[in-house]
């Protein structure tokens, strides 16, 4: 094949025909004698290899639109929510924390209509979510979440 493509360098022609395949790079070279190579007529190569761009692109398309759909079905199914910053990011005890699940205790959950609040009841909501959780944790465990020490911050 490669040498019905005009190439001299069989390894080179093999290389670019493998180009042309798998990666579907469109080497002029080949797309001007492959007519030949194929022993068909020109402007039947050059339809087909047009069908083969529109199908790729079609399939470029549809993967393009797949993602969109599974980027769109995440932030639907998102639960908004902040994360408690602790003294220690990694547990004192990690046998402590594995017990007492102490880990749950750094995320604190936001109401799930979140996100269609007003930004004033979405600040209201966040400061309702904190005050309530650093009372949880004050009232159990003098402000400090098991393994991890005393409440930093909120993020």
């Amino acid at each position: 094949m490669a040498q019905h493509l005009g190439y001299k360098n069989i390894s080179k022609g093999i290389r670019r025909i493998d180009e042309f395949i798998q990666e579907v790079t469109l080497i002029e070279h080949i797309i001007k004698n492959l007519h030949i190579a194929l022993d068909e007529p020109l402007s039947k190569v050059i339809d087909k290899l047009e069908e083969t761009k529109r199908e790729i692109a079609e399939e470029i398309k549809q993967k393009h639109e797949e993602k969109r759909k599974a980027k769109e079905e995440k932030r639907k199914n998102f639960k908004p929510f902040l994360y408690c910053v602790t003294q220690n990011k990694i547990p004192s005890t990690i046998f402590v924390a594995a017990i007492t699940k102490s880990y749950l205790l750094k995320k604190v959950s936001l109401p799930v209509n979140f996100n269609q609040l007003s930004h004033l009841k979405k600040r209201a909501a966040i400061l309702k979510a904190i005050c309530e959780h650093y009372d949880f944790v004050q009232q159990r465990w003098d402000s400090k979440v098991p393994a991890f020490g005393e409440i930093l911050a909120y993020t």
